[in-house]
């Protein structure tokens, strides 16, 4: 086992992700005679959505895949060198419940891990009958014998539990036992490396936006660092907001604008657009122009994203009137250009956002969107390249934009 903690301390924390550690984890442990059918780390995270991860590992001639008796996020399988790593995403729960708050979780050895046990081991007998806990039936039913689960401590103090099975002829051994836990101490720190990377490119998706959040990861943390970008350009913004949040509480008006921009943000992610601000109750968006995508696939995803949306809106509203509550409405504009794309701000306090002219007409052709009775805009050159019901309501001054504008609408 020296040999193996070793070789965690030295390569395995350097391992390319989770799935990649783990099963050089378990390879290692069955080159030492412990022949496993099975490993599990579940560590708690901090993200938006996912309130807990479960790495499951079984070999490669073990077909069948981990079930948690709960809803999921996501999940996915990676093949290995040796074996299958299965990731699964527990989601926090709704109205105060936790989504691991369920019946089956509570009957799991990880539950009487999170509940403060430090060692649980359970022989798993031939023709048994009863178990400790419910998914040993399933355990034994694919040839276990043994069972044996840990806390791992991480240096924040939190805890995640690591758990091995094993088809071993009498199952672990004394020594089997002490030498898993030698290893329990540099595992979590491996595992650590790995969630503390996920939490922070999780916060950073979620709070800047994918491509801004991996432009920061990737090192353009300067102020004035910026990267000039072709994009469409979305700016929406719900309309006579300011006049209900005079007469509606605080954390009414917070419900609907989540409702809202969760219906809305939606058909822009589906259609490629990186959502950069939520801005009180407007939305700033950009279809970027790369070598994959060209400027008039990018207005032709705008403009998809935007019927999506107001259909996403027409949807919420039915659901709304349902529930006795007023409709939303709100305003689209679309605009194609160049803009300035990187951190601007002061010192201590930078901002991932894009500026230039291009930027300000969506902004003003959104403004016209009330005025007119329309919910979506589009300036000339957005309707030059998007394919779609697109056709001119008129020339327009714009505030603080020389000339007058040809807009078009749906």
């Amino acid at each position: 086992m020296n040999s193996y903690v070793r070789w965690l301390v030295s390569t395995g924390r350097f391992a390319p992700n989770p799935a990649a550690l783990l099963s050089g984890v378990a390879m290692r442990l069955c080159a030492d005679g412990l022949d496993l059918t099975r490993m599990n780390v579940q560590p708690r995270t901090l993200h938006p959505q996912i309130a807990m991860l479960l790495y499951t590992w079984r070999p490669l001639e073990v077909a069948s895949e981990m079930r948690t008796g709960t809803r999921i996020v996501h999940s996915e399988a990676t093949h290995q060198d040796f074996g299958v790593v299965q990731e699964i995403a527990l989601p926090h729960g709704t109205s105060g419940r936790a989504a691991t708050d369920t019946e089956a979780f509570r009957a799991s050895p990880f539950f009487a891990i999170y509940e403060g046990a430090t060692h649980i081991r359970s022989r798993i007998a031939t023709g048994a009958t009863t178990f400790d806990f419910p998914i040993l039936r399933d355990l034994a039913a694919a040839g276990a014998t043994d069972y044996a689960a840990w806390p791992l401590r991480l240096s924040d103090g939190s805890v995640s539990a690591f758990s091995v099975t094993t088809k071993k002829t009498g199952g672990f051994t004394d020594a089997d036992i002490e030498g898993l836990e030698s290893l329990l101490d540099p595992l979590a720190m491996c595992m650590e490396v790995h969630l503390r990377g996920y939490v922070a490119q999780s916060l950073l998706h979620t709070y800047l936006g994918r491509g801004p959040g991996e432009a920061v990861l990737a090192g353009r943390v300067c102020r004035g660092d910026l990267v000039h970008l072709e994009a469409a350009i979305w700016f929406s913004d719900l309309r006579g907001f300011t006049r209900a949040s005079a007469t509606v509480e605080a954390t009414e008006l917070v419900e609907w604008l989540n409702e809202y921009f969760g219906a809305i943000a939606l058909p822009v992610e589906e259609n490629e657009g990186e959502i950069l601000k939520f801005i009180g109750d407007a939305m700033l968006a950009v279809f970027p122009v790369t070598s994959e995508r060209s400027r008039a696939a990018c207005c032709e995803a705008a403009l998809r994203a935007a019927v999506s949306g107001n259909a996403a809106l027409d949807a919420l509203n039915g659901r709304r009137v349902a529930r006795g509550l007023p409709e939303l409405e709100h305003g689209i504009g679309l605009h194609v250009g160049s803009v300035e794309y990187g951190n601007i701000g002061a010192d201590r306090r930078l901002d991932f956002t894009v500026i230039g002219q291009a930027v300000n007409l969506a902004s003003r052709i959104e403004s016209l969107c009330g005025k007119l009775g329309r919910r979506t805009l589009a300036s000339a050159d957005l309707a030059a390249l998007a394919r779609g019901d697109l056709a001119p309501v008129g020339s327009f001054e714009l505030k603080g934009l020389p000339g007058r504008h040809v807009v078009h609408g749906l």
